[in-house]
């Protein structure tokens, strides 16, 4: 079975724009994210799933820079984009990784991959870890599945949310470890406090050619609790019902 790593990324941000490109510890903040995810033992490859405008161009040379793959497609169609390099890969799944969550764990991914595995899922999520640093599972053909299912392509974006429906299709959910769940940590970019505490994070643990791990970050924030206040108050845009 092969399995890719799939990151849907774009320049266009109605927050903080441009931010997969904002520099982060010398370097952008997609380039730490592809070095992080590059570091999950049970992939075949990682690719950059980015769209056909203009504006996007960058990312794809951002993703030749640091020697993964790329695809780009429709603005709106995220997955669109996802069945694309699945299909360019020959994979049987993809992992989800979203642009603006630099923090993304490989160990997580490793794991989540081998849930999902054994457990024949056709979608596997995790549950308990600070929100920007968790991925979800998804089988090729539930991704297709799914794609068809929707009314509205331009909201393919959220699609994760419908396969989390049980009675449609066989859902996992692994549990984070009790080390590191902290569900009230929020690691994800989406406005310039955000930006402000991955920075302060990346001061402190990033060395480069060295990894740091998702316990160090947790640790870290655990002994500073000013950290987590930084971006406390950011109200989480949410998913259409």
């Amino acid at each position: 079975m092969n399995t890719i790593v799939t990151i849907a990324v774009r320049m266009k941000s109605t927050r903080l724009a441009g931010k997969a490109m904002l520099d982060i510890a010398g370097q952008s903040l997609i380039g730490h994210l592809i070095q992080r995810v590059s570091k999950a033992k049970r992939i075949k490859a990682v690719v950059l799933c980015t769209s056909n405008l203009p504006e996007d161009a960058i990312l794809l040379e951002e993703a030749e820079k640091y020697a993964i793959g790329s695809v780009a497609g429709s603005a709106d169609d995220v997955f669109a984009r996802f069945e694309k390099a699945a299909l360019r890969e020959g994979a049987d799944h993809v992992v989800r990784v979203t642009g603006d969550n630099p923090l993304t764990d490989p160990e997580y991914i490793d794991r989540l991959i081998g849930c999902h595995l054994e457990q024949k899922n056709e979608y596997t999520s995790v549950e308990g870890l600070p929100m920007g640093v968790a991925s979800e599972v998804i089988s090729v053909e539930t991704l297709k599945k799914g794609r068809l299912a929707l009314q509205d392509p331009t909201q393919s974006e959220y699609m994760t949310f419908l396969l989390k429906d049980t009675e449609k299709y066989k859902v996992g959910m692994l549990k984070a470890d009790r080390g590191v769940n902290r569900p009230q940590y929020r690691l994800t970019v989406d406005t310039s406090e955000d930006l402000e505490l991955i920075r302060m994070i990346y001061r402190r643990l990033y060395r480069p050619e060295k990894y740091f791990s998702l316990q160090q970050v947790v640790d870290l924030m655990d002994q500073y609790p000013a950290f987590s206040k930084i971006n406390s108050e950011i109200e989480q845009r949410s998913l259409p019902v």
